[in-house]
């Protein structure tokens, strides 16, 4: 991986600000779970693998809400084309005393301007920076016929601006890319038509701007590259370079921050965008990026296991790597459901509604099937992952028991297990809907699903949470009504 030199009064004094802080132990760092961080209301993420996602950009709002705005090509009812600028608020208020835990989000809407989305002056992705000021989210966004500035009053999640995009008063490089604001000093950087870089203020129309002598940050210009000042640094910043993470200034070259950029590589993920959540001290703000397998649609992101100085002090200069942990949770919910719950998806909800379940930042899959093809694990054999369908397990995967992480097991490369530890999935005999054909077979029953689990009428078939695999996936039916007493669901832990 390329390295660069980091300026020698900047890395001292970087050094002393960090020695004010206690340097973390080495903890577990885990990208995988990441993007269902990003989530809505029903658990789940708020990227999707059949759009693509980029520019996350995550604002503190004036009452504590999160306001989460992106890029993306997914459709909207307004008439959305090609790639458009989203936004969304949290439904809980931010707690910063707690900022590893981030709320769910509304349903995303475009942002639009007189009832229409702005829509791309061209098919390619916009460029555009926001942040909060006096109580309104400020957009500086690249329109096409110069760089615009517009206004999102509240309620932010209406995505309503007060007006189309108005040219910024500094005309001398009005006409240029937008590729970074720093909104706390009214400064911009732009690109001209030789692809030189310059910093200027948009507010001020004198302003004849002065060069950037970053050469990297000229390699890898773009909006969807550089994120303001951080940790202290008027002029410092992160940026993407070759799809990993750098930091540097203005005018020196940075180095990449290496413990991140290996998790990245863990991932086989290809970063496109980072910026950061800035919290009320310097070293406490939360990295937010979006990235794809190479080559592949992006996803959003937010890291909630380190903050940006943590991340720092793991790098390679600081010592200390990036442990990563590849294991996923299964747990039971309390025995509350008869065998009518909504089918496959109503299953799902109560995963992710229940109070016993391990992490509420991720999303769960409820660990059953049925016979109308919703949810499937095997057409043909026992342990054959044929014609899979929606299916919960992950191949070669490690599981464990979310409330006291006991291993599960490991699935095979059919994403299915073929045995695992007896009773480590539960401690107790709670009855578990499952819907398996039979003790240690993940083809779906021809019947005894309760109706495809939306009926109090006939019987089901459970598991034992406390068995082997066989009792695990099947070890009797019961009467769908209840009459044998309510029984639980095996949620997993979705990547």
């Amino acid at each position: 991986m390329k390295k660069f030199q980091v300026a020698l009064v900047g890395c001292a004094l970087f050094s002393l600000l960090i020695a004010c802080a206690p340097k973390p132990s080495d903890e577990i760092v885990d990208l995988s779970k990441a993007r269902a961080r990003l989530s809505l209301v029903d658990g789940s993420p708020i990227s999707s693998d059949d759009y693509d996602d980029v520019n996350p950009i995550l604002i503190r709002g004036p009452n504590e809400q999160l306001i989460l705005v992106f890029e993306s090509d997914r459709p909207c009812d307004e008439g959305c084309s090609g790639y458009n600028i989203f936004v969304t608020e949290s439904v809980e208020a931010f707690d910063p005393t707690d900022p590893f835990y981030i709320p769910a989000f509304y349903e995303p809407v475009p942002l639009t301007a007189f009832g229409s989305p702005l829509n791309p002056p061209n098919s390619g992705r916009y460029f555009f920076q926001a942040t909060l000021q006096q109580g309104a989210i400020v957009f500086l966004i690249d329109v096409g016929g110069g760089i615009g500035i517009a206004t999102l009053p509240p309620s932010f999640s209406s995505g309503v601006l007060s007006g189309y995009p108005s040219l910024v008063a500094n005309t001398n490089f009005s006409g240029d890319t937008l590729i970074h604001a720093d909104f706390r000093t009214s400064r911009m950087i732009t690109m001209d038509s030789a692809g030189d870089l310059y910093i200027s203020r948009y507010n001020d129309p004198t302003d004849t701007g002065v060069s950037v002598f970053n050469d990297d940050l000229k390699a890898t210009s773009g909006a969807s590259k550089v994120v303001p000042g951080i940790s202290g640094f008027t002029d410092a910043l992160l940026y993407e370079s070759g799809g990993y993470l750098a930091y540097g200034q203005y005018d020196t070259a940075g180095d990449e921050m290496s413990a991140f950029n290996d998790a990245l590589d863990r991932e086989e993920l290809e970063l496109s965008y980072v910026s950061t959540m800035q919290q009320y001290l310097f070293f406490a703000d939360l990295l937010v990026f979006s990235a794809g397998e190479y080559g592949d649609q992006h996803d959003l992101y937010v890291v909630t296991s380190h903050t940006l100085d943590q991340l720092w002090y793991q790098s390679a200069e600081y010592g200390g790597q990036f442990e990563y942990d590849d294991l996923f949770n299964i747990y039971v919910t309390s025995p509350t459901s008869t065998g009518s719950f909504g089918g496959i998806a109503g299953a799902d909800s109560i995963c992710n509604n229940d109070s016993g379940q391990p992490d509420i930042n991720v999303y769960y899959k409820a660990m059953l099937v049925d016979n109308a093809g919703t949810r499937r694990a095997s057409s043909t054999g026992a342990f054959v992952g044929d014609g899979q369908v929606d299916w919960v397990l992950q191949p070669l995967t490690t599981y464990q028991q979310g409330s006291w992480g006991d291993v599960i097991g490991t699935t095979s490369s059919a994403s299915l297990f073929t045995t695992i530890t007896t009773g480590s999935i539960f401690a107790g005999p709670v009855t578990v809907w499952t819907g398996f054909i039979g003790p240690s077979d993940w083809r779906s029953a021809a019947s005894n699903h309760c109706s495809n689990w939306g009926s109090t009428v006939g019987t089901g078939i459970v598991g034992l949470a406390n068995g082997a695999l066989g009792p695990v996936m099947n070890n009797t039916t019961t009467a769908c009504n209840g009459g044998g007493g309510s029984a639980s669901l095996y949620c997993v832990e979705q990547p």
